[in-house]
C-alpha cells in the first residue's frame, strides 16, 4: 500500500511544482512591470508580453501532459485497488481465524503495526488535502469494476424527499377518502349545497366573471383540417367581428396550432383584427401550446416542444406576447410535470378541469378548490409553486359550470333554444323583461352555491363547450340573453337584491381579481398528480393508457429522430455561422421548413385526443402520416447534415491536394437505417453491402459504448479497424406461419438471398459521429454465435440449405441443443449480469440468481349491468372496465432458439398463436440491465386486453412507483379495499418500480420506451398493458371501439439492484431513479442514430475530431442531460409562398434545454461492468431536473458551449460555466421564449443582437460553481473579505448587473434605427440620460465582484458623485458631435466604456479622463487602415501614435495596449464603412483576425463593451 500511494505523490506534486513556477513568474512580471511601468519602453514591453505569452503556452503544453500523466495514474491506481481487494478476499478465505469485521488483522507486533498505521493516516490526510486543493470533480464509475457491491453514486438527495407537511398531499387524500360514491342530489357527486340568504347581503360584493371559450380539439372526431375548414375558420372569424362590434365581449383561446391555420388562410387586414383583439386584452391567448396536451402518455420532451412551438408563433406574430394563464379543461387527468413546466415559462395561474369526482368533493369540503400547486420534490421551499384553480363540478360545458344543478345551469346555454335541447326536459327561454327578475334569481343562485366551494369571493363561470360560437347567431344569442341578466344583476335593484357583480371576462381578469385577496391571505398547498380519473361510479380512464399502441410507439421515434434533427441542425448553424459562405451554402442545402414542419406534426399529435390514441381510427391514420412524414423530413435533416460536414472534410483535401472538384465516385450519399413501409407498419433496416461507411451519430452529451447491429447481406463481412473479439455474426431469425425462419429476400423461387446480423461494439463521442467501414472480410468461427434449439433439432427448422453452410459444405454457426442445469433451467452469463430462461417456456425465470419471472396474461370485457349505476357502460378507448382479474395466456406451444455470442446472448421465443407473440430476451455484454422486447398482433381477437408480467419474491407490499412523463417518479399504493382493479392503474410513460419495504433488500425496475398503462396488484409483481382490442364503445363520445390494431412492439429493460434506504425515503410520496436506471431510460429513448453511405467514404475519425463536429471536447457530467437544442424561427410572411407553401428560415441563434437528474444513490450493484467514464458534477441540487434555456447568437456562440466553432479548441465542462460566466447568461426573467431585445447593438451589423429564452429554472449549481471560481480567482484577499462579498453577493450582483444593463439602454435598437432620421443631438443628450442611471449602480459590488471575477487585483475606489459622474459622460460626449451619425453610437460607447472599466479597473480616475478629453481632433495617425487615412475620423483614441513617455505618464502600459487595441477595431469599422467593399460578415471576419479575444466582447455587447479586463487577465 505505501509504494502504491507513494507512486501517485509525484505526479501531483510535479503539478502543483509546474503551477507554482507559472504563478510566482507571472506575479514577478506583472510587480517588475508595475513597480518599473516609467522605465519600460514600447518595444521592452512588446518583448515582455512575447514572453509572456510563450510562457504561458509552454505552461499550458506542460499542464496538459501532465494531466494525461494523472489520467493514465488514475486508471492505474484503479487496477490496484481492484488487485488489493481480490487479495483481501483470498486472505478472507485463507485465514478466517486472522480476519475480523472486514479487516485483516496485522501479523506484525503491536509496535510496527502502529507505525504503519501512522503513516497510513498521514497518507490519507494528505491525498484528502489534494483533493480539496485541485477541486477536480471525482470521477464516479458507472458500474465499478471492483467485485465488492459498491455505491452507484454519491449524490445527497436527502432534501428533495418532502416532508409531508403540505396541506393537501394527494396520497394521504386516497388514504382518507372512502370512495363511497354517495348520491348527492343535483348535484349527484357533492351534496345539496345551501347558504344564508339574509347574510349574504352584509358580505363583500360576489364579483363573478363568466368566461366564454370555445374547445376545440385539433383531432378527435375529425381530422385536424376538416375541423378547421368545417368549423374552427368560422370560430375565429365570428368571435373576432363580433368582439369588434361588441365592446364588452371576451374570449379566451388555447390551441394556437388551428390560430396558426387561420393566420395561413387568412390575409392580413383579418390577421390585424385579431391581433388588435389580443392586444387590448378582449382576447386571451391561455397556455399558449400548440394543442392542450395530453398529461399522462406525453414525454416532457414533447410537452416542452409543443409549448415552444406554440410560443415561437405567437413571438413572431403577436409581438411578443407572453401567455400568463393556463387552461386545461380536457385532459383526463393531471400531472404535476406540465405544472412545473409552466411555471418555469412564467405562467402564474392554471384552471384545470379532469379530476376524480371524489377528490373534487373532497377539497370542496375543505374549500381547497384553489391552491398552490407544489412539485413533490420543492420539500416545503415553494418555489415550484403556481396557483391552480379546479372546477367542481363534472364537465366544462355551460350546464356543469355555473353551478351544482346541471338542470337549471342548462336552461342559460341559450343556444340550445336552436338546437340540441337539455337532457333534463327543461329548455331555455328566452330572456324579456317579463321574465328577467325570476331568470335571475334563477342563474344568481347558481353562481352563490357554487361560490360557497371557493374562498376568495370571486368567482370564474366558463361559458362554452366543444366547438360553440360558430355562428353569428350562436354568440349573438348567448350574448344578448346574458347581456340583459348582467345588466339586471348589476342594476341597483339587482346588486341591493344580489350583491353581486357579474360580466364577461377573460382568464386574466379572474386571476388577476383573485391575486388582490391572496394577497391577504396564504393559499393552500397541494402537491401530488390527479391519476388515475373517474367521473362516474368505477368509470376509471386507464383504458388510454395503452389504447392504440403502435402509435404510442412511433411518437416516441418521432421524438427521438426530431430532437437528433434539431441538435445536428443547431451545431451546424454554430459551427459555420463563423463563415459566411459556408453558413449560406448549408441553409440552402438543408431545407429548414422540413424541420419546422417535423417539430408541428410531433406536437400536433401531443394532443389529448391523439397520443392518448382516443380518436376515430380514420384520424389516428390521418395522426400517423403526418409522424411518418415527420420521421422523412427528419432524416432528410440528419442526412444532409452530416453530408455537408462530411464533403466540406474532402473539399480540404482536394484543395491541399491542388484538385478542384470532388471525383464522381466520392460524392457522399448517406441514408439513415431505418425507414417504414407505410405509417402502420413496423420499422425496419436497409440491408447494408459491403465497402460501405457506417456513420454513427450519439445524440447524448456523454460518451457512449453501444453495441452496434446491421443487416448485412453475406456472413463475409467485418468492420474494419474493430478487434475480431468485438465484432460477431448472428443470423436474422423471424417467425412466418408460426413457424421459425432464417431471414432471406427472394426475387423468384429458384433464387433465395440471406440475411445476417452483423454486430459490433462501437465507442462515440459527446454529440459526435463516428465513420466505422463495413468490407468483405471474414470473421473467425469464434465471431459467429451458437445456435441452440429448446425440445426441436434446429436442423430441420424451415431454412435455406445455404443459410447454415459455406461453399464447401461446413456449418456456419455451431448448432446444438440447449443445456440445461440441475433445476431444468438454461443459465446465460455476462460478468455484468447472469439471467435463466424457463426450459419449458423459453421466458425469463432469474436475474443473478433471483427470481424474476415474465408471463403473459389477458383481460377481458365485464358484460353491462344495467341493474347497477353506470353499468352499462364497458370498455372502450378510455375506460378499462375488466371483468375480473387476469388469466394466464397458454404458453404450452411456446418454441425457443438461443442466439450464444460473445457480444449478446438473447433467446428468441414464438409464442402463443393467438397474439402473433414474437418474444426476445437479451443480455448484452457490459451492460446491467436485460432488455425484453414484445412484437404482437391481436388482430383476430375481441374484447381482449394483453398484459406482460413480471413477478419477483420481493416485498413491495402495496407501494410502487411510476414515472410521470419521463420527467420525476411518483408513489403509488395499490387500494384494494375501496378502488376497483381499473382504478389501481397508473400511466407508465417510461418507469415502473418495486422495491423491498425494508431498509435493506432489492429493487426492480421496469424501463421502456413507450408510453403504457401499469400497475402492481400484488406484493412483487408488475404488470404492464400491451395492447387492448375491444368492440364496443364506452359512451364517451368517441362513439366507436377499437378494431384497428395492428402489429406492435415494445422494448423494455429490467434491472435489479440492491437497496439500502434511510427511513425518510419509505415515508416520502417521491422517488427517484438509481444513476444506472436514469442513465439506462436515456440510452433507450436516445440510441445512436445509425446512417451508411453509397461507398467507402475514405475519412477517418481523427479528421472528423480535428474539424470538431462535436460541440463538445469531453462528456458533460452524466448528471446533466442536453434535453433539446433547437434553432429560432424566423418570423415568416404568409403572404409569398413558393412551390405553395409558407418558407421558414432560422436566425443565427439556438435555444438549449439542459436538465440535471438527482440519482437515488442508495443502491449497489454485486456484478461488475466494463468502467465508464461518467462523472457527476458537484454542487447544490435543488430539484430532480435543473433545466435552463437560453437563446444566443451563433455569432457570438463561442460564449456558450463555447467557441464552439473554435477549431483549436473545444470547450469542457467548466469551459461551459465559465463561458456562462463571461457572456452574463445567468439571467432569471423572461417566460418561455421571452426575448429580451433591450441588449442590442447595430442592427445591420448583426453583432450585438443578444436574446435570453429563460424557463425560468434555478440555476443553483452553476451559481455555486461560480462562487467558488470567483472567490478562489481573487488573488489579492488577506482578510477574506472580498471572498466573502464574492461568496455572498455574486449571484445577485450578477442579476443586478444585467438589470442595470436592461435600464441603460431600453432603445437603443430602435434609436440606432431611427438614427438618421432624427436629430443627432437629441439622441444623444436622450442616451446620456439613460447612461446616469450607471452612476447609481451599487458601485462596490460593481466594482469588486462584476469587473474583477476574472482575476484581477481588487483595488480600492475612491468614491465618486453622480455629478462628477454625468460631468464626465458630458464631456465626453461633447466632444464627439460631429461623428458620423451611422458609426456615433458604436465608438462613443466604447470609448466611454473603455475610459469607465479603466477608471474601474485602475483608479486612474482623473489621468483616465483628462487623457480622453485632452484627445486630438482628426488625428491621421489612428485612421490608417491598408494605409489610407480617413479624415472624418475624429475622436478615436491617440495611444498609437502617442510616444513613449507621455504614455507612461497617462496610462500603465497595459492600458496603453488595450486602447490600442481598441483603435485597430475601430479602424477595421471605419475602412468597411467608408469603402463599402466587405460584406457584414465579413466584416466580422475580418474583425475576428484582428483580435479573437476582443471580438467575441464586442459581439455580446457593442453598448457595453468589457474587454479592457479580459485583455489585462494573465
Amino acid at each position: 500500500l505505501e509504494k502504491l500511494f507513494f507512486k501517485m505523490l509525484p505526479v501531483r506534486l510535479k503539478t502543483y511544482f509546474f503551477y507554482f513556477i507559472i504563478f510566482f513568474s507571472l506575479l514577478f512580471l506583472y510587480i517588475y512591470n508595475y513597480h518599473n511601468s516609467n522605465y519600460v519602453t514600447n518595444f521592452e514591453m512588446q518583448k515582455i508580453e512575447e514572453d509572456v505569452i510563450k510562457l504561458k503556452n509552454d505552461a499550458d503544453i506542460q499542464i496538459n501532459k501532465l494531466r494525461e500523466e494523472i489520467k493514465n495514474d488514475k486508471k492505474i491506481i484503479n487496477q490496484y485497488k481492484e488487485k488489493i481487494l481480490e487479495l483481501e478476499d483470498e486472505v478472507k478465505k485463507k485465514s478466517k481465524i486472522n480476519y475480523e469485521n472486514n479487516i485483516v488483522k496485522p501479523i506484525i507486533d503491536k509496535q510496527k503495526n502502529q507505525v504503519i498505521e501512522e503513516k497510513l493516516k498521514s497518507m490519507k490526510k494528505k491525498i484528502k488535502e489534494e483533493q480539496n486543493v485541485l477541486k477536480e470533480p471525482k470521477i464516479i464509475n458507472e458500474i465499478s469494476s471492483i467485485k465488492s457491491s459498491t455505491k452507484s453514486c454519491k449524490m445527497d438527495i436527502k432534501k428533495l424527499f418532502s416532508s409531508n407537511n403540505n396541506d393537501v398531499q394527494m396520497l394521504n387524500v386516497y388514504e382518507t377518502i372512502p370512495f363511497s360514491n354517495i348520491d348527492g342530489g343535483v348535484w349527484r357527486q357533492g351534496w345539496d349545497i345551501t347558504y344564508d340568504k339574509k347574510n349574504i347581503l352584509f358580505e363583500p360584493k360576489l364579483r363573478v366573471f363568466v368566461v366564454p371559450h370555445s374547445h376545440n380539439d385539433p383531432g378527435w372526431l375529425k381530422t385536424f383540417e376538416n375541423y378547421y375548414n368545417d368549423q374552427v375558420d368560422f370560430i375565429l372569424s365570428t368571435v373576432t367581428d363580433f368582439i369588434i362590434k361588441n365592446d364588452d365581449m371576451r374570449f379566451i383561446y388555447a390551441e394556437m396550432s388551428f390560430l396558426e391555420k387561420y393566420w395561413d388562410k387568412k390575409n392580413s387586414t383579418e390577421r390585424e383584427k385579431i391581433k388588435q383583439l389580443v392586444k387590448d386584452g378582449k382576447i386571451e391567448i391561455v397556455t399558449g401550446g400548440w394543442v392542450m396536451t395530453d398529461e399522462a402518455n406525453s414525454h416532457y420532451f414533447a410537452q416542452i416542444m409543443e409549448l415552444f412551438e406554440g410560443h415561437e408563433f405567437l413571438k413572431n406574430h403577436f409581438d411578443n406576447y407572453k401567455p400568463k394563464n393556463h387552461w386545461s379543461i380536457d385532459p383526463f387527468g393531471l400531472s404535476p410535470t406540465m405544472a412545473y413546466l409552466l411555471k418555469k415559462s412564467n405562467l402564474t395561474s392554471m384552471a384545470i378541469q379532469r379530476v376524480h369526482y371524489e377528490v373534487k368533493k373532497y377539497l370542496a369540503e375543505k374549500k381547497q378548490l384553489e391552491f398552490n400547486w407544489r412539485q413533490l420534490w420543492d420539500n416545503d421551499e415553494g418555489k415550484t409553486d403556481i396557483f391552480t384553480s379546479l372546477f367542481p363540478f363534472f364537465s366544462y360545458d355551460i350546464p356543469h359550470t355555473c353551478g351544482p344543478d346541471p338542470s337549471i345551469c342548462c336552461q342559460f346555454d341559450f343556444l340550445r333554444m336552436l338546437k340540441y335541447g337539455c337532457d333534463w326536459k327543461i329548455n331555455p327561454v328566452k330572456i324579456i323583461s317579463k321574465n328577467i327578475k325570476e331568470r335571475a334569481q334563477l342563474l344568481v343562485d347558481q353562481y352563490r352555491k357554487k361560490s360557497t366551494l371557493f374562498k376568495y369571493n370571486t368567482l370564474l363561470v366558463p361559458l362554452g363547450d366543444d366547438f360553440r360560437y360558430e355562428t353569428k347567431e350562436e354568440i349573438s344569442i348567448q350574448y344578448d340573453n346574458y347581456k340583459k341578466l348582467f345588466d339586471y344583476i348589476n342594476s341597483p335593484e339587482g346588486v341591493k337584491t344580489f350583491n353581486m357583480e357579474v360580466k364577461f371576462g377573460t382568464l386574466k381578469d379572474y386571476f388577476d381579481e383573485v391575486n388582490k385577496k391572496l394577497s391577504k391571505e396564504t393559499a393552500t398547498i397541494l402537491t401530488g398528480d390527479f391519476f388515475t380519473y373517474a367521473d362516474h361510479d368505477d368509470h376509471y380512464w386507464s383504458g388510454y393508457y395503452t389504447s392504440r399502441p403502435f402509435y404510442k410507439k412511433l411518437d416516441r421515434l418521432v421524438q427521438h429522430y426530431l430532437r437528433g434533427a434539431d441538435l445536428l441542425y443547431s451545431t451546424s448553424i454554430m459551427r459555420y455561422s463563423k463563415n459566411t459562405n459556408l453558413l449560406e451554402n448549408y441553409k440552402n442545402k438543408v431545407n429548414y421548413s422540413l424541420l419546422v414542419e417535423g417539430r408541428r406534426y410531433m406536437s400536433l399529435f401531443q394532443h389529448h385526443d391523439g397520443v392518448t390514441g382516443t380518436a376515430k381510427s380514420f384520424v389516428m391514420n390521418d395522426y400517423s402520416g403526418k409522424m411518418l412524414k415527420a420521421i422523412e423530413n427528419c432524416f432528410t435533416i440528419i442526412q444532409n447534415s452530416i453530408e455537408f460536414f462530411l464533403k466540406n472534410i474532402k473539399n480540404k483535401k482536394y484543395e491541399i491536394n491542388g484538385s478542384e472538384n470532388i471525383k464522381n465516385n466520392d460524392v457522399i450519399k448517406l441514408t439513415v437505417n431505418e425507414y417504414m413501409e407505410s405509417s402502420d407498419t413496423l420499422p425496419s433496416s436497409y440491408v447494408i453491402n459491403q465497402n460501405t461507411s457506417i456513420i454513427l451519430y450519439n445524440p447524448l452529451s456523454r460518451e457512449v459504448d453501444e453495441i452496434i447491429c446491421l443487416k448485412i447481406n453475406s456472413y463475409e463481412m467485418r468492420i474494419k479497424n474493430v478487434k475480431e473479439k468485438d465484432q460477431e455474426i448472428r443470423p436474422i431469425i423471424e417467425v412466418t406461419d408460426n413457424h421459425f425462419i432464417f431471414s432471406y429476400s427472394s426475387s423468384n423461387q429458384n433464387r433465395k438471398k440471406n440475411f445476417y446480423e452483423l454486430c459490433f461494439k462501437a465507442n462515440i463521442g459527446p454529440l459526435d459521429i463516428k465513420i466505422y467501414d463495413l468490407i468483405k472480410k471474414r470473421l473467425p468461427k469464434e465471431c459467429f454465435v451458437k445456435i441452440n434449439g429448446s425440445d426441436i433439432n434446429v436442423k430441420t427448422i424451415d431454412i435455406t440449405e445455404n443459410y447454415l453452410k459455406d461453399d464447401e459444405g461446413n456449418y456456419i454457426f455451431d448448432i446444438d441443443r440447449v443445456i440445461k442445469n440441475n433445476e431444468g433451467h438454461i443459465d446465460l452469463k455476462f460478468n455484468s449480469v447472469s439471467i435463466s430462461i424457463n426450459d419449458k417456456t423459453g421466458f425469463l425465470s432469474h436475474i443473478n440468481n433471483e427470481i424474476v419471472e415474465t408471463s403473459f396474461s389477458k383481460y377481458g370485457v365485464r358484460s353491462p349491468i344495467h341493474s347497477k349505476p353506470g353499468g352499462e357502460v364497458v370498455s372502450g378507448a378510455y375506460l378499462f372496465l375488466p371483468d375480473g382479474p387476469s388469466t394466464k395466456i397458454s404458453s404450452d406451444d411456446n418454441s425457443y432458439i438461443i442466439l450464444d455470442g460473445n457480444l449478446k446472448k438473447t433467446v428468441i421465443v414464438k409464442g402463443n398463436r393467438q397474439t402473433y407473440l414474437f418474444h426476445k430476451t437479451e443480455i448484452i455484454k457490459d451492460k446491467l440491465y436485460v432488455s425484453v422486447k414484445n412484437e404482437i398482433g391481436i388482430m383476430d381477437l375481441f374484447d381482449f386486453e394483453m398484459a406482460m408480467e413480471i413477478k419477483s419474491e420481493i416485498n413491495s407490499e402495496d407501494i410502487f412507483y411510476t414515472d410521470l412523463n419521463g420527467y420525476q417518479v411518483i408513489r403509488r399504493k395499490r387500494f384494494d379495499d375501496k378502488i376497483p382493479l381499473q382504478g389501481n392503474f397508473y400511466p407508465m410513460p417510461s418507469t415502473i418500480y418495486i422495491e423491498d419495504s425494508k431498509k435493506k433488500g432489492k429493487r426492480l425496475s421496469l424501463i421502456g420506451n413507450q408510453p403504457l398503462g401499469c400497475s402492481s396488484l400484488s406484493s412483487g409483481k408488475m404488470e404492464v398493458i400491451l395492447d387492448r382490442r375491444l368492440t364496443q364503445d364506452d359512451s364517451r363520445g368517441l362513439a366507436s371501439g377499437v378494431l384497428d390494431n395492428v402489429k406492435t412492439r415494445s422494448s423494455f429493460r429490467i434491472i435489479l439492484e440492491e437497496i439500502e434506504k434511510e427511513e425518510l425515503f419509505n415515508n416520502s410520496p417521491t422517488g427517484f431513479l438509481s444513476k444506472v436506471s436514469q442513465l439506462t431510460n436515456q440510452q433507450m429513448h436516445y440510441q445512436p442514430i445509425i446512417l451508411f453511405s453509397n461507398n467507402l467514404l475514405n475519412i477517418n475519425n481523427k479528421e472528423i475530431l480535428s474539424n470538431n463536429f462535436s460541440p463538445l471536447k469531453e462528456s458533460l457530467p452524466c448528471d446533466y442531460h442536453v434535453v433539446g437544442m433547437r434553432a429560432e424561427t424566423k418570423k415568416c410572411d404568409y403572404d409569398k409562398r413558393e412551390n405553395g407553401g409558407i418558407v421558414y428560415n432560422s436566425e443565427n441563434s439556438i435555444g438549449l434545454i439542459l436538465q440535471r437528474y438527482a440519482f437515488d444513490c442508495s443502491l449497489t450493484y454485486q456484478k461488475k461492468q466494463k468502467e465508464d467514464k461518467c462523472f457527476e458534477s458537484e454542487g447544490k441540487i435543488f430539484n430532480s431536473s435543473l433545466t435552463m434555456m437560453l437563446y444566443i447568437e451563433a455569432f457570438i456562440y463561442y460564449c456558450f458551449i463555447i467557441k464552439l466553432v473554435d477549431s483549436k479548441d473545444r470547450p469542457n465542462f467548466e469551459d461551459l460555466l465559465d463561458a456562462i460566466d463571461e457572456c452574463d447568461l445567468l439571467v432569471n426573467f423572461g417566460s418561455l421564449l421571452d426575448f429580451n431585445e433591450s441588449i442590442s447593438g447595430h442592427d445591420e451589423w448583426h453583432v450585438s443582437y443578444l436574446k435570453f429564452l429563460n424557463l425560468r429554472l434555478d440555476f443553483y449549481y452553476f451559481q455555486h460553481s461560480l462562487e467558488l471560481r470567483t472567490y478562489r480567482n481573487l488573488h489579492y484577499d488577506p482578510d477574506g473579505t472580498k471572498k466573502k462579498v464574492a461568496q455572498k453577493k455574486l449571484c445577485r450582483v450578477i442579476d443586478d448587473m444585467d438589470s442595470s444593463i436592461v435600464t441603460l439602454f431600453p432603445n437603443i435598437n430602435s434609436g440606432i434605427k431611427n438614427l438618421t432620421n432624427s436629430n443627432t443631438e437629441e439622441y444623444i443628450n436622450k442616451l446620456r440620460q439613460e447612461i446616469i442611471k450607471i452612476c447609481s449602480t451599487d458601485r462596490k459590488i460593481f466594482n469588486k465582484v462584476v469587473f474583477k471575477r476574472h482575476g484581477d487585483p481588487i483595488v480600492q475606489q475612491k468614491e465618486e458623485t453622480e455629478d462628477e459622474c454625468v460631468a464626465k459622460v458630458k464631456t465626453i460626449f461633447t466632444s464627439s458631435c460631429n461623428r458620423e451619425k451611422e458609426l456615433m453610437d458604436f465608438c462613443l460607447t466604447v470609448m466611454f466604456k473603455a475610459g469607465r472599466i479603466i477608471e474601474e479597473c485602475y483608479g486612474d480616475v482623473d489621468d483616465v479622463v483628462k487623457r480622453i478629453v485632452e484627445i486630438k481632433r482628426n488625428s491621421p495617425s489612428i485612421c490608417y487602415y491598408n494605409n489610407s487615412a480617413f479624415p472624418n475620423c475624429t475622436i478615436m483614441a491617440e495611444s498609437i501614435n502617442v510616444d513613449g513617455d507621455n504614455s507612461k505618464h497617462f496610462f500603465k502600459n497595459s492600458t496603453y495596449q488595450a486602447l490600442k487595441k481598441v483603435t485597430q477595431i475601430c479602424e477595421v469599422i471605419f475602412a468597411v464603412h467608408k469603402r463599402n467593399y466587405y460584406t457584414q460578415k465579413q466584416l466580422l471576419m475580418e474583425l475576428e483576425e484582428k483580435s479573437t479575444s476582443f471580438f467575441v466582447f464586442l459581439c455580446i455587447f457593442v453598448d457595453l463593451i468589457r474587454f479592457i479586463y479580459k485583455f489585462n487577465h494573465y
